[in-house]
């Protein structure tokens, strides 16, 4: 059974909640991947999902329930949550099998290159309009395939937001449909993700002081994230997009190659190894601070 997390570390987590949740009011995704990759400098992820899948679930209730008229329906029902559901099954049962570290990796070094590219693109068209063409639409293969990998990472991590805002992305439309689409695709995912968290014991009671600590910041990031989306015009929109998936995408590089590399470092002989851990979490109880970080 999992600890109540500590004072200390819930005040930071309420700052990345708000930072991560005010992206995703105002853009449709980013809730999870900002607040988990930036949370997992001070705690494992596994301990963190659950909780933060709890109270961005309330958050994309109510703009789902909002902007269901601005959905693209067609597109959600025949492809996103077909490929998405598919590919989150998938990735549950591989998070039970397959190492954690190399997909965040792999994950990290992905996000990274689409946004780059992305943001070199928009750079390039901006220098010479011309000569620079927009991406054309992916072909009907390729949506799918994107899709369905996007599923597989939310079902691992609970954040394949940057991929399938990738997909949705090159499909061509306007940040009205893009942000209201992108949120109905979560509402279904994120409610499945916690029966089973609920189910497993990873989410019970001893969290409910944290998921009710956080809404205060959600909801702040609600009204704020909103507000941005009325007043960021749609050119400026795809490079806020892509500038968050680039340091998300950094953010998690860095962890993760942290973590990878410190059982690495030799410690002197006949010492005790030194912690690495962030003070704040070295003063976390001990079923928090001991609790392994699988793929999650």
């Amino acid at each position: 059974m999992p600890e109540a997390l500590p004072t200390s570390l819930l005040l930071c987590l309420g700052l990345f909640v708000f930072v991560g949740f005010a992206t995703q009011a105002m853009a449709g995704f980013g809730g999870t991947v900002i607040s988990l990759t930036l949370g997992a400098i001070l705690a494992p992820i596994e301990r963190l999902v659950p909780i933060i899948v709890a109270v961005g679930w309330v958050q994309t209730l109510i703009l789902a329930l909002r902007l269901r008229r601005e959905v693209n329906w067609r597109l959600l029902l025949t492809l996103l949550l077909p490929g998405m559901c598919l590919g989150a099954v998938g990735g549950q049962v591989a998070s039970r099998f397959v190492s954690g570290p190399a997909l965040k990796l792999i994950y990290g070094v992905f996000v990274v290159a689409v946004a780059g590219r992305e943001l070199a693109a928009a750079r390039s068209a901006q220098a010479a309009p011309s000569a620079a063409p927009p991406a054309p639409p992916l072909s009907g293969g390729l949506a799918l395939l994107g899709t369905v990998g996007a599923g597989v990472i939310h079902g691992i991590y609970a954040s394949g937001g940057p991929l399938l805002v990738y997909v949705v992305g090159r499909l061509g439309f306007a940040k009205a449909a893009f942000r209201a689409t992108l949120i109905t695709v979560w509402l279904p995912l994120n409610t499945a993700l916690l029966v089973v968290f609920v189910a497993e014991g990873r989410l019970g009671r001893v969290d409910a002081p944290a998921v009710l600590g956080l809404l205060i910041p959600v909801g702040l990031a609600l009204v704020c994230g909103n507000w941005a989306h009325h007043k960021v015009d749609e050119g400026r929109f795809r490079t806020v997009a892509n500038v968050i998936l680039l340091i998300a995408g950094g953010v998690l590089l860095a962890t993760t190659s942290a973590r990878a590399l410190a059982p690495a470092a030799a410690s002197p002989a006949g010492s005790a190894p030194v912690s690495s851990a962030p003070s704040g979490l070295r003063d976390a109880p001990s079923g928090l601070r001991d609790a392994p970080s699988p793929p999650r």
